[in-house]
């Protein structure tokens, strides 16, 4: 253990207010750099919850009810959390919960993404690039936490998607390197047949024929 970190854990192990301890970010997923803070969490029963940062450390103190209700944009970073300590198994259930996403979210993610997806197309028929772009850009966020959600987890944050795309990655690159609307259509149809054979074919039908109208748009 980090000998930042071990002072934080020993003392919380003799503190009856202290549920436990995790670890979040970069030195959690293990992709942090020499840069990295250590980003550590102290779950109390009953307190204020606080932020204070020391060199590399920063110490954030939450209680447990909150944790278990954590607003969605914080999701990825619990679900991808380490356990450093945890008196009664409460935090590890809730990295347990953020770290699955449901079926709801699921077809949220991909509605989402072919809605931005659409308004890319749209707008590079009508010669607004600088629209067509950021849809297609924003598309791919929607996109990624789909796909990585058919597994069963739920995507981190977009700086540690690399390798967790599977067989579409290279093509995903593609896209945000370009915004190439052909190479969108390309992307769009192996997209569909991953969805439908996971089930979301509903998504994609209740688009009542938008999609298939921009998949037939033709690209200079």
């Amino acid at each position: 253990m980090n000998e930042l970190v071990r002072p934080i854990v020993e003392a919380a192990e003799r503190d009856p207010n202290v549920v436990g301890v995790m670890l979040k970010g970069s030195q959690a997923m293990g992709t942090a750099h020499e840069e990295s803070d250590w980003d550590v969490v102290l779950v109390v029963f009953d307190g204020e919850p606080s932020q204070k940062k020391d060199g590399p450390l920063e110490l954030i103190t939450t209680t447990l009810t909150r944790l278990q209700k954590v607003p969605s944009w914080e999701l990825p970073a619990l679900a991808h959390s380490r356990v450093l300590l945890d008196k009664t198994g409460a935090i590890a259930a809730a990295i347990d919960a953020a770290g699955r996403p449901t079926r709801n979210e699921l077809a949220e993610f991909y509605d989402s993404y072919l809605n931005d997806f659409y308004r890319s197309l749209k707008s590079w028929r009508r010669g607004r690039e600088l629209g067509a772009r950021i849809m297609c850009g924003r598309s791919l966020w929607w996109l990624g936490d789909f796909l990585i959600g058919l597994e069963g987890k739920r995507a981190p944050y977009t700086e540690a998607w690399g390798g967790r795309l599977g067989e579409l990655e290279p093509l995903i690159l593609e896209v945000a390197r370009t915004a190439d609307p052909r190479t969108q259509q390309e992307l769009q149809r192996a997209v569909e047949q991953i969805a439908t054979a996971h089930g979301f074919r509903d998504v994609y039908d209740a688009w009542d024929g938008d999609i298939d109208r921009v998949m037939g748009f033709r690209f200079e």
